[in-house]
């Protein structure tokens, strides 16, 4: 009977090398592993694996570009953050916020959510959650982590959203 890798030794062997064979499998490593410690230090940084996973296969799913699709749903989370008061910004970071700590497939086009603060309440992607959820902490949080590196594409969208980036 073979053993299990140790946590540290799955939790680092993260790099993609051929995303539809190891994808699947740490997917299901990290849905074990959380169901084994749902909370805590561990769980987060388990979360955090995830994360870095998803944006890797995100970044060779795009060859080195800038995400296109991410450039689009920044430039409308930028004019929707914009369109709203500071109240309402707030409303919508959180709302954005308390979805992803649900967790979101940003690869998954298939998974969507409903906003009930983004644009009069919408159904968006997972990518678009984290792309308002990026877009908010840019402009309320500036200088704190969103959780993903979109900072090439945020640099795009606020030249299609023609703001400076002080927007909101």
């Amino acid at each position: 009977m073979a053993s299990a890798p140790a946590a540290g030794n799955w939790l680092r062997s993260s790099r993609v090398r051929s995303p539809s064979l190891q994808i699947p499998i740490h997917r299901g490593l990290f849905k074990r592993a959380l169901r084994l410690a749902p909370v805590g230090e561990l769980a987060e940084k388990i979360k955090i694996q995830q994360r870095r996973l998803a944006e890797r296969v995100m970044r060779a799913n795009a060859q080195g570009m800038p995400r296109l699709d991410a450039v689009m749903y920044l430039s409308s989370a930028l004019e929707a953050y914009r369109e709203l008061d500071s109240e309402g910004q707030k409303q919508l970071l959180a709302e954005a916020g308390a979805v992803g700590q649900k967790g979101l497939s940003i690869n998954n086009p298939d998974q969507n959510h409903l906003l009930q603060h983004y644009r009069g309440g919408s159904t968006v992607s997972a990518l678009q959650v984290v792309c308002i959820l990026y877009v908010g902490v840019q402009l309320l949080l500036p200088g704190q982590d969103a959780g993903i590196d979109f900072a090439r594409e945020y640099e795009l969208a606020k030249g299609m959203a023609g703001a400076g980036g002080d927007g909101a």
